[in-house]
């Protein structure tokens, strides 16, 4: 380390440092909260939005070194952008694209081919043209939702994108390895956005999910945004979804523990089938790794049956466990 670079007791590097993010749709919401954080990290940031004069001003707050006012979902748009980027990139954020709620018989055809053009083919648009102008170990990642995931009236062209956008990370970042492909999947974020959907039930929801969240507190955008920089920062983690499990598998209802139960059920199997055929471990090593390994399973099973009720019913009995003495 140069004397450049020596820095102080308590200080750390910036975890971007030196790094150039793109960010598609970066003039609002979570993906501007994400910027400002990676700018604070230390990267580049380079920024895409419909709306030209609101992105212009962002760019002039956040130093940013390129804007370009255009609509994602235009091919050719979006192709010249990349093309005419001046040198290669470490990361690109997707945030473009919002809600879809109608009812079947309501349904505007051509608000929901927009949004499926927004999140279905938007980001194989990006991840084509992210290839060899992002860096091995980059990351593409989307900003998702955890919303639309139990069917309901009204959320029926949603709920396709929610559940299948996990299998679409997962694919692409088989794609476009080596660079890396990640999903952030939030559930209720208090945002203007959210404000404008829940109108005069905004503070109702505000505070059910202050009684109900095991954390006791509303998810800000702030919190979404630190999220997020761990996969651009981390380069061990793809084809990863990633859900902000405060604000959504403890929504009023009910609670989607798959993703959960699926790595643990893997993490079982390795575990018992390593205990039962590795030929190197001595006997009473290997009598407990398969012990600890049908614990596991045992547990797992029992979740998957009896873990259907949301823990939020019970949360603040979690909150009076945490808090009771050891």
């Amino acid at each position: 380390m140069t004397a450049s670079t020596t820095l102080a007791p308590g200080q750390r590097l910036p975890d971007l440092q030196g790094q150039t993010v793109v960010v598609i749709g970066g003039s609002a919401g979570l993906s501007l909260k994400t910027t400002r954080r990676a700018r604070v990290e230390g990267a580049d940031v380079i920024l895409t939005a419909r709306n030209g004069q609101r992105l212009e001003r962002v760019a002039h707050e956040l130093g940013a070194l390129k804007t370009a006012a255009l609509d994602a979902t235009d091919v050719e748009q979006l192709e010249r952008f990349f093309a005419e980027l001046p040198g290669l990139i470490d990361h690109v954020l997707v945030a473009a694209g919002g809600p879809h709620y109608q009812t079947l018989a309501e349904m505007d055809f051509w608000r929901a081919r927009r949004f499926l053009d927004e999140h279905r083919l938007l980001p194989l648009h990006i991840a084509r043209n992210a290839i060899g102008r992002i860096r091995p170990r980059g990351t593409l990642l989307f900003i998702g939702a955890t919303g639309a995931r139990r069917p309901a009236v009204g959320l029926t062209v949603g709920s396709a994108v929610t559940v299948g956008m996990p299998a679409l990370v997962a694919s692409l970042a088989l794609e476009i390895a080596p660079a890396r492909v990640n999903l952030i999947a939030a559930g209720f974020v208090d945002t203007p956005l959210s404000a404008s959907l829940l109108g005069d039930q905004l503070d109702a929801r505000r505070a059910e999910l202050r009684d109900t969240l095991p954390i006791g507190r509303v998810v800000a955008p702030e919190d979404v945004a630190a999220i997020a920089l761990h996969p651009m920062a981390n380069t061990a983690l793809t084809a990863r979804p990633t859900t902000s499990t405060a604000a959504s598998s403890c929504s009023p209802g009910g609670h989607d523990h798959m993703s959960e139960w699926i790595w643990l059920h893997a993490l079982g199997i390795v575990l018992r089938v390593t205990a039962g055929t590795s030929r190197h471990v001595h006997d009473d090593a290997r009598d407990s790794a398969r012990s600890s390994a049908e614990t596991l399973i045992e547990l797992i099973t029992r979740r998957r049956y009896e873990g259907r009720r949301s823990p939020c019913r019970g949360s603040s009995r979690f909150r009076r466990a945490g808090a009771a003495p050891g």
